[in-house]
């Protein structure tokens, strides 16, 4: 029986914790990435991770801040954006390796 009842009161102190996260508005923007254009120098596979880890070692100062939603609209923005550079350098360099 006092298990039961530590089980719950720890279900409802989780459920608690998680509310906190429903009060607190999401808000989006719509955007569309800006894509690759041939006069961009192309970087290589390495130093777009060194880059993206950088922008995800800021993004986590800014959560750790209270850093405002714009900030972090910003940095999640500019995230993405490398992500999909990196994916097309990825795909570039393996699909090279591939018809070799």
């Amino acid at each position: 029986m006092l298990s039961e009842r530590v089980s719950t009161v720890r279900v409802e102190n989780v459920l608690r914790g998680l509310n906190h996260f429903s009060q607190r508005s999401t808000h989006t923007v719509r955007v569309t990435l800006r894509p690759l254009t041939s006069h961009d120098a192309p970087k290589s596979v390495e130093d777009l991770q060194a880059e993206l880890s950088v922008l995800c070692t800021e993004r986590q100062s800014l959560r750790a801040a209270g850093a405002r939603d714009g900030d972090l609209e910003r940095n999640r923005l500019e995230i993405a954006r490398l992500q999909l550079e990196l994916s097309h350098a990825l795909i570039g360099r393996y699909a090279r390796t591939a018809a070799a």
